[in-house]
């Protein structure tokens, strides 16, 4: 079971590599622009953005899930498995729903920390988050990876406040440089992650077969 698991985490690890490596054949290093695409501020691609609900009367066995920042997994998703309910009333729960499509920032400690809303839920978003929503200019399965560049993540921890407890806020948000491809290259990427994520896990699966499967997507 260690060797499967072992096997599973090593492959996880090299479509990370892969899909970084992806982004940068396919946009070049952000901060470089090489390929000259349109650079904007992440405020003029922001239809909307709110924080959460700060909460602080404890936790029930029935109600609205809470997504907190360690709901929130290394590949985006939300692990609803692991969030906690509160009773909270109706108001306050469309105040601090979210949507398919939603995205969702770390504002505290995990700087760098994002997630996307992929499904239906009565969840309400915890204080330590900010809800964003974006225009058509800017896909989040595309931006996700943009978000997570060890670049980016520098200079989003440069704008951070604080030194044992960093936090970020919407300002430092929507004042972020983004590198604004096309639709059709942000979609032609997200194609070929969605082929990388979807290979199986196992430990035949070699480095070799990705960036094959890369190479025909790219052609």
């Amino acid at each position: 079971a260690d060797e499967i698991e072992g096997a599973t985490h090593r492959v996880q690890a090299m479509r990370s590599k892969l899909i970084t490596a992806t982004f940068l054949d396919m946009f070049g290093i952000p901060i470089l622009n090489p390929n000259n695409f349109d650079t904007v501020k992440l405020e003029s691609v922001t239809k909307f953005h709110k924080q959460g609900l700060y909460f602080n009367q404890g936790y029930s066995k029935s109600g609205n899930q809470l997504i907190r920042i360690a709901d929130m997994r290394k590949d985006g998703s939300l692990n609803f498995g692991t969030m906690p309910f509160i009773e909270i009333n109706s108001k306050t729960q469309k105040q601090f729903s979210v949507e398919v499509g939603d995205f969702l920032f770390a504002r505290s400690g995990s700087i760098g920390t994002c997630a996307i809303v992929r499904e239906e839920t009565n969840a309400v978003f915890g204080s330590f988050i900010i809800k964003f929503q974006f225009t058509e200019n800017l896909l989040n399965d595309y931006f996700i990876h943009y978000y997570q560049l060890p670049q980016i993540e520098m200079m989003i921890r440069s704008m951070a406040h604080g030194t044992t407890n960093t936090n970020i806020n919407a300002k430092n948000i929507k004042n972020l440089s983004v590198l604004l491809p096309p639709i059709s290259l942000q979609e032609k990427f997200i194609e070929i992650v969605n082929s990388i994520n979807q290979m199986p896990d196992t430990s035949e699966l070699s480095s070799a077969n990705l960036e094959s499967t890369i190479q025909e997507m790219l052609t």
